[in-house]
């Protein structure tokens, strides 16, 4: 990394060859007012970061370092220059509450210069028609954040900045109130709003924040929320390497089940005398009583107790949310194998990633994605197959889009149209179930037209001349008669794939939870050592799974047959090292999936069940 000399506020640092002016004071520790700036995106609209360099006035946001500069970030110019600054953006800046004042950036500087705070005055232009977020025109400074926010960051193309000279404003879609526009409530516009123009309905002043994980989809995104007397009163994006900032609807707004009174914070004991079945719409408090911690782990351990003794510990199972922790993961099984003796034990892994785990276990040797979520944006060709991932997984939607909108190769592969295909250079609408011909027709048009990267598949593979064998019946003919995709966008697909490096595929359970899943990923994954897309900057393949913590739920060996890191329960040698290492006898046998369980139940060989 290129180093250059600096001096600023009369110390003389070491700056990263063009980093921002900005970006160098926050290293430092020196704070410069901003309104506009935007993370990773150049703005530079509104000057409130004005600073002194080598004697001239410099936005900080937008102006890079170079050897030898002298800046000065409150000398009497940039000082009296921002404060001129402030002064015009109050003239007119109006506020509807004291909440919303309260948020306000600008308001807060206005306070620490010396300055007047803006009024608050009921406003008629108020737009309040989108259900969860309220716009206050009158707030508005048109730092062009929100915009920045929606089209660039979040690329959801709704807000745009509208009209001419005094007349410009901010607008959403075709100048429509922003509840009739096609606003998808990620709320990416009111994070970044730094006056409260765009702000919750339901907002209200916390007394701590607590970073987390959203409990959501398998994207992972860093989410704060604000918490005041033990409820969650709002949610922002944390930056995090899955979502650096961005947030979708449900982990924006998804939060209130939090702060649910249906919510049980006491242990509950069925009454003696009710019979089990549904609840319907009986108060919960008509069937179970409250009971102490003390009290409820004295009756569930004498039950298992009770059933092991008479029924053996097989006759237990055990299924756990994959939306926990891996700590609680890790020690659910591990109850479950020292404590119960039973291997009868998973979570929705085995139901909807179990291709995709085995695959990439097999093939790669661990079942997980190849890259990190951002290197999207450094892949040339992005293949998005059985996913809607608009309404599945937003966060990483942006990224896909993103790369399209700065000239990469999009091409989704779905039997359905989706919104992600307006992003698209070709959509393939193929027939349900013929993925696997589709995909190696594609690999076989790449062999035939040597294509193909010979010296990573002699380096990293094996068994590459049997399958090449096994890709003969797979012409661009009966691959369009099969698939209905015609013979001429299967070649430009597949060239694109091979030539157009790097190459990514991203895939949920439109192709795994499917009877010929396995193949299907497999299929995704022959095609990447192929052309020599894995383990390169930009190229990969990606599982996008559905919960928060699928592949911890994996890697903590929550499922049957599999001890922690995917390690058999079967072989001697794995049991005795965990034996040794819990101190406890493991079972050596196999045990039911969560499907088998339920079967098993019904059947009336498991006795009870453990479900977390």
């Amino acid at each position: 990394m290129v180093m250059v000399k600096v001096v600023i506020n009369g110390m003389e640092v070491e700056a990263r060859d063009g980093e921002t002016i900005l970006g160098l004071a926050r290293r430092f520790g020196i704070e410069i007012p901003t309104l506009c700036y935007y993370e990773g995106f150049s703005n530079g609209s509104c000057r409130v970061c004005v600073v002194e360099v080598n004697g001239r006035l410099m936005p900080s946001c937008i102006t890079r370092v170079s050897e030898g500069m002298k800046i000065e970030t409150e000398s009497p110019r940039a000082r009296e220059a921002r404060l001129t600054i402030l002064k015009l953006l109050l003239k007119n800046h109006v506020h509807r509450s004291r909440e919303e004042r309260d948020r306000c950036v600008l308001c807060g500087y206005a306070v620490r210069y010396g300055l007047e705070q803006a009024p608050i005055i009921s406003d008629e232009r108020l737009d309040d028609t989108h259900p969860a977020i309220v716009f206050n025109p009158s707030a508005c400074v048109m730092c062009r954040k929100c915009v920045i926010a929606c089209t660039m960051d979040q690329n959801n193309d709704i807000i745009a900045v509208i009209g001419r000279g005094s007349g410009t404003r901010i607008g959403f879609d075709l100048d429509v109130p922003m509840g009739k526009s096609d606003c998808v409530s990620c709320g990416a516009c009111v994070d970044a709003c730094p006056t409260g123009a765009l702000m919750e309905k339901d907002w209200a002043p916390a007394d701590k924040v607590v970073e987390t994980t959203c409990p959501y989809c398998g994207t992972g995104c860093t989410v704060e929320y604000g918490v005041k007397d033990g409820r969650v009163v709002w949610a922002r994006g944390g930056y995090g390497p899955a979502n650096e900032g961005k947030l979708c609807i449900k982990g924006k707004f998804g939060f209130h089940y939090i702060n649910s009174p249906e919510r049980l914070t006491k242990p509950l004991v069925r009454k003696p005398g009710v019979p089990k079945g549904p609840l319907n719409d009986r108060d919960i408090h008509e069937v179970f009583m409250e009971v102490s911690w003390d009290e409820a782990l004295n009756i569930v351990a004498s039950r298992i107790k009770e059933i092991i003794s008479k029924y053996g510990p097989a006759s237990i199972g055990g299924i756990m949310s994959d939306r926990s922790t891996n700590e609680s993961l890790y020690a659910f099984q591990k109850f479950m194998r020292c404590a119960i003796g039973s291997d009868n034990i998973d979570q929705s892994a085995t139901l909807c990633h179990e291709p995709s785990a085995w695959s990439l276990a097999t093939q790669l040797g661990f079942g997980a994605a190849t890259n990190p979520i951002r290197d999207i944006l450094n892949a040339r060709t992005i293949l998005v197959v059985g996913s809607n991932i608009n309404e599945t997984h937003p966060v990483i939607a942006s990224y896909v889009k993103r790369a399209a909108k700065q000239g990469s190769h999009l091409v989704v592969v779905n039997p359905m149209h989706t919104e992600l295909a307006r992003y698209a250079e070709y959509e393939i609408n193929l027939r349900p179930g013929t993925d696997v011909v589709l995909f190696s027709a594609m690999a076989k048009y790449i062999l035939d037209m040597g294509w193909y990267d010979e010296d990573f598949i002699g380096k990293f593979t094996e068994g590459f001349e049997e399958w090449r064998r096994s890709l003969e019946p797979f012409t661009l003919d009966f691959a369009e008669r099969v698939t209905g995709v015609p013979a001429d966008i299967i070649r430009q697909v597949a060239r694109l794939y091979a030539l157009e490096k790097p190459s990514m595929i991203l895939w949920t359970l439109g192709i795994t939870e499917h009877e010929n899943g396995t193949e299907n990923v497999s299929s995704l994954i022959n095609l990447a050592l192929l052309t020599g897309n894995v383990g390169k900057p930009g190229s990969g393949l990606m599982p996008l799974r559905g919960q928060n913590n699928v592949q911890g739920g994996a890697d903590m060996g929550c499922a049957p047959g599999r001890l922690p890191g995917y390690q058999p329960i079967t072989d001697a040698e794995v049991r005795r090292r965990f034996e040794e290492l819990w101190r406890c006898k493991l079972p050596s046998f196999v045990g039911f999936r969560s499907t088998e369980m339920i079967e098993m139940a019904r059947r009336g060989l498991i006795k009870a069940m453990i479900i977390v």
